[in-house]
């Protein structure tokens, strides 16, 4: 029987952009550009199954980035089932996600999550907002998750986190300084890039995407590296060599949200003119 937390919910544009998410986590799974290829991983190995998470897309992590906390690893949303709310464009989609007796055994907070994605031609914004709907005061961290494809990792490049400081999840968080102009990546990667007010640049050959943000401060950056993805059952070796991760996040300063307060957040990934040869 056919589990319909896992339907794609799809989005299109009439010049043929395309998108589709679905309710399990809310997950984005899929965003192609208008003319363009396929810009999120998505592996092959991914499982569906309501108790685990999809490896690949975009997932939403609240109340808690990785491991930032005492909670489980990137918080208790990214495996449950949203609810769907009902919209009169194709281009768009809304999903929510309140507190439930399972997050509140873990976390004894009330709240409400709102995701919103809108597709355009050549952009895909995903919006978060978080609403403190209890009696209480609670403090967060979070982050969107995001899986980019990748054409050829060796050529990859990445500008505009030159002069931050970042977190080395690699080196028991070891504080260091981004001296690269275009950052490169030889190996496992696990960076918290603080206070990240501009737009990032993803080269990869004459592909280029942009990830700008808003309300989200910090910048990570991951890729397993050919060791680490050998510890991960949901992709195949060699997909290492295929995706890296530039995910907007807010983990340096935790958010904290009186209640009836809301928090938002939002990514948006632009596709830009291919580079000429």
């Amino acid at each position: 029987m056919r589990d319909e937390r896992f339907a794609p919910i799809i989005l299109r544009t009439e010049d043929g952009a395309s998108a589709s998410l679905c309710r399990h986590g809310a997950q984005l799974l899929h965003w192609c550009p208008a003319g363009s290829v396929e810009r999120l991983y998505l592996s092959e190995r991914a499982v569906f199954a309501p108790s685990r998470a999809i490896r690949g897309g975009i997932p939403v992590l609240f109340p808690q980035f990785g491991l930032f906390g005492e909670l489980p690893k990137h918080g208790l949303v990214r495996d449950a089932e949203w609810m769907q709310q009902a919209t009169d464009c194709v281009r768009h989609a809304c999903l929510t996600l309140e507190d439930t007796p399972e997050t509140r055994h873990h976390w004894p907070h009330a709240f409400r999550a709102t995701l919103e994605v809108q597709l355009e031609s050549q952009a895909l914004t995903t919006s978060l907002a978080i609403d403190n709907t209890g009696n209480q005061a609670f403090s967060f961290t979070v982050g969107l998750h995001t899986y980019l494809a990748v054409a050829d990792l060796a050529t990859l490049s990445i500008k505009g986190l030159q002069g931050l400081q970042y977190l080395d999840a690699t080196q028991a968080l070891m504080p260091c300084a981004e001296t690269d102009e275009s950052m490169q990546i030889r190996g496992e990667i696990d960076r918290v890039y603080l206070n990240a007010s501009t737009p990032v640049e993803v080269i990869d050959g004459r592909r280029r995407t942009l990830v700008s943000q808003q309300g989200f401060c910090d910048v990570v950056v991951w890729n397993p590296g050919p060791d680490k993805v050998r510890e991960l059952s949901d992709m195949a070796p060699d997909d290492y060599l295929r995706v890296v991760c530039v995910e907007a996040a807010v983990i340096g300063a935790p958010i904290t949200l009186a209640p009836g307060a809301r928090w938002q957040g939002r990514q948006k990934l632009r596709a830009l003119p291919e580079a000429s040869d």
